[in-house]
This record gives C-alpha cells, sequence and structure tokens, in this order.
C-alpha cells in the first residue's frame, strides 16, 4: 500500500535535486566572476572599467532574454524548454573558459546571460507546475539553497581551482557539471506541456504578427493588478538586498578593520545560516501562510541592516553575528517572497510570467548598486561614508514589501482562463 505514495515522493525530490543543481550551477557561474577579477586584470591585461563591462554584461544579456522570453515561453513544453536552456547555457560556460581574450570572453559572457536569465525562471515555472500548493513553499526553499550552497562551496572550489591551475578551470568544471546535470534533467524532469487554454490560444497568435502578439501580452500584464504587485514586491526585494550587499565587503575592511582572509568567514558562515533557514521559511509558509512568515522575516531583516551599515571598529565576533543574521534573514523573506509570486499567477502564464519576473529582478539589483554607489563616498583615510544612509533606505523598502505583499492574491484557474480570453481579444483587435 506505501509503495505507491512513495514512489511519487521519490519522483518528486529526485525532481527538485534537479532543479536545485541546475540553480548552484547557474549562481557559481555568475558569483565566481567577482572574486576572479585579479586574474582577468592581470591575464587579460585589463582595466578595472573593462571588468565592470564583463560583470555587467551577463545581467544586461539575462534582462533583456528574460523579457523577451516572457512573451512565448508559456506556449512551450516546459521541459524542452529547460533542456534547451541548459544546453546553451552549459556551452556559453564552456565558451568563456576557451575565450581567452577580453572581446571572446565578452561575447561569451553575453551568450550565457541569455540563456540563464531564462534558465532561471524556468525553474521556478516548473517548481509551481509540479509542486502542490501545500507544498510549495518548503520545495521553494530547497531550491533556493543552492544560492547557500554557492557561497559555501561552489565559490571557493572555483577559485581553489583558479589559483591551482588557472582562471579558465573553474569554467571548465562548470561546463563539465553542467552537462551531467544536464543528462540527468532529460531522464527526470517530466514533460509538462502548455495548458489545453494556451494551446487554443495559439492559433490566434500565430496568425497575428509579432507586434500583435507583444502589444496584446503586456496590456494583459500590466492591466492585471496582480500581476503588478507581484513584480513590485521583487523591485522592491532586489532594490533593499542590492543596495547593501555589494558593499559588504569593501565596508568591513574599510570601517570596521577586517583583514582579506576575514572576508571569507562573512559568506561561509553566512552561507551557512541561509542554508538553514531557506528550507525552515519554506516550511513554516507552507504551516502558517506565506505572508505571515514573510512579515516576520521581513521585520527580523530590518534590524541587521541598520546595525550592519551602523558598525565601526570592533571585535571580529560582532561584525560576523550580524552579517550572518541578515543572510539569515533575507534568506528567510526571499523564500516566502517568491513562494507568493509564485502562487500570485496560475500555470497558463506562469513561464511567461517568471521571465519578466527574472528580468525586474536584475534591472532592480542593477538600480540598486546604481543608487547605493551615488549615495555611498569615500573620505580622505579611504573610509566609506553615508553607507547608513543605505541602510536605512534598504530598511524602509523592506516595510514597503510587507504592505506590497499583503495585496497580492492567488490566482485560480477561472481569473487565468479569463485572462487568456482576453489576450486573444486583444491580439484579434489588434490585427483589425
Amino acid at each position: 500500500m506505501t509503495a505507491p505514495k512513495t514512489k511519487p515522493k521519490f519522483r518528486e525530490r529526485t525532481i527538485l535535486a534537479t532543479l536545485a543543481s541546475i540553480q548552484f550551477i547557474h549562481i557559481v557561474d555568475f558569483m565566481v566572476m567577482m572574486p576572479l577579477g585579479p586574474h582577468f586584470l592581470q591575464h587579460l591585461n585589463i582595466t578595472t572599467q573593462q571588468f565592470s563591462i564583463l560583470i555587467s554584461a551577463y545581467t544586461v544579456s539575462a534582462g533583456i532574454a528574460g523579457f523577451s522570453a516572457s512573451f512565448f515561453l508559456d506556449r512551450l513544453d516546459r521541459k524542452n524548454a529547460l533542456i534547451t536552456m541548459m544546453a546553451g547555457f552549459t556551452l556559453g560556460t564552456l565558451f568563456c573558459g576557451l575565450g581567452h581574450t577580453y572581446m571572446t570572453l565578452l561575447m561569451a559572457r553575453v551568450v550565457t546571460g541569455l540563456f540563464g536569465g531564462v534558465l532561471a525562471s524556468l525553474i521556478l515555472a516548473i517548481l509551481g507546475d509540479i509542486i502542490p500548493q501545500e507544498r510549495r513553499g518548503k520545495a521553494t526553499g530547497i531550491v533556493m539553497s543552492a544560492f547557500s550552497i554557492a557561497s559555501i562551496v561552489g565559490v571557493p572550489f572555483g577559485l581553489l581551482l583558479a589559483n591551482s591551475f588557472n582562471w579558465e578551470a573553474p569554467f571548465f568544471f562548470l561546463a563539465g557539471l553542467g552537462a551531467l546535470v544536464l543528462l540527468l534533467a532529460i531522464k527526470v524532469v517530466p514533460n509538462i506541456p502548455p495548458t489545453p487554454e494556451t494551446q487554443s490560444a495559439k492559433h490566434t497568435r500565430q496568425n497575428s504578427s509579432v507586434t500583435a502578439q507583444m502589444m496584446a501580452t503586456l496590456r494583459v500584464r500590466f492591466s492585471d493588478k496582480n500581476q503588478l504587485k507581484a513584480l513590485a514586491l521583487t523591485s522592491v526585494l532586489m532594490l533593499g538586498q542590492f543596495s547593501v550587499i555589494p558593499l559588504i565587503s569593501t565596508f568591513m575592511v574599510t570601517n570596521v578593520g577586517f583583514t582579506m582572509e576575514n572576508l571569507t568567514l562573512i559568506y561561509v558562515l553566512g552561507g551557512l545560516g541561509s542554508f538553514m533557514s531557506a528550507p525552515i521559511s519554506g516550511a513554516l509558509s507552507d504551516r502558517f501562510g506565506q505572508k505571515p512568515v514573510f512579515l516576520v522575516f521581513s521585520l527580523c531583516c530590518t534590524v541587521p541592516l541598520i546595525w550592519l551599515t551602523n558598525l565601526t571598529a570592533q571585535p571580529l565576533l560582532i561584525p560576523l553575528a550580524v552579517t550572518t543574521v541578515l543572510f539569515i534573514t533575507s534568506s528567510g523573506r526571499m523564500v516566502a517572497g517568491m513562494a507568493l509570486i509564485l502562487s500570485s499567477v496560475t500555470k497558463q502564464h506562469r513561464a511567461g510570467f517568471m521571465s519578466l519576473n527574472s528580468c525586474i529582478q536584475q534591472l532592480s539589483a542593477g538600480l540598486a548598486s546604481f543608487i547605493a554607489g551615488f549615495i555611498v563616498s569615500q573620505n580622505a583615510t579611504g573610509q566609506l561614508t553615508h553607507y547608513s544612509v543605505v541602510g536605512y533606505v534598504a530598511a524602509t523598502t523592506s516595510i514597503i514589501a510587507i504592505f506590497i505583499a499583503y495585496q497580492i492574491g492567488k490566482r485560480t484557474d477561472s481569473e487565468s482562463s479569463l485572462l487568456l480570453a482576453e489576450e486573444q481579444e486583444i491580439t484579434e483587435l489588434l490585427l483589425t
């Protein structure tokens, strides 16, 4: 009697492990670029400005790809789309290792971003499709724990490979690992074809111009207040986190007195804390609801945000405790928030919406870094000034995010069918 129940659970866990592995490779590929900076400057003979372009090339291309894919992803089988994006991403990562000049590496990062930006949204869309609502929070926590594992294991191991061999080695390793996970995904991820409602709307789209299709999709998405609120929540979350996090290392060295060796402790301890808090937040979201859990973690997150950005030189233990708590609470609210966002849209629109959501993530993270760079400056001794202002702004966005989260509702299949019918009607009107 128990065998039929156990097998689906095992298959579900295998799929989640596969999605988490893809997420891990995707995150390490992005994160490892930053600490590899000294290698690029030395071996490629580039400037710091050129290195910044290498970093931004990925996020810009990922944002463009996410926006473009939002118009057609819902018409494709989820598995086929995932396999295609993962294959392209793996090849892009391989080309990064083969790019021995600045221009070839830059082009490889653009290619990797084009596929990686869509890949991240597909992972969450598939998760939302195969995991029932009552277990979706825990599943989201498992997949998103890949961020923590990337910080604890992936990036340090990538640096070890670069220091032991050359800067190309981490990319070759990730490409090889990506090929293995791609084979696993082909075997275990189920086919998830478009819904009947989406299929019925296909005929109108196929006979319409690209412009009409895009205009219809945009008008429907931006007239759906629930989707707009979910996108607003994503934007506010990114603005809060990425205004503070990119400057943590510099602030700890210049203002708090950390050595370069001490910085590793921030990410190892923070990653361990996030690894534990992500699945806990997901499980609590399933039991008590996504909004209450998001509320608690968001309120708790404001304390380390303000404390961290006001730190002065002091014993190592206190700053490490503050940064670890920040990683824990940020991870917890992100899991609850993402589970809520996944529930704001039904299967018929989930892949396209999550692709657009990924685009908003990339753009908001870039905007947050720009705003922080505009506020923060250095004094004559090299210390950062006005970092506390960034902390207060980030804490304020945490409060704003709570109000937005409580305005988001869960979509029913009937509501989604109405949206599909409206999109088809708008397309037909644009053709006449």
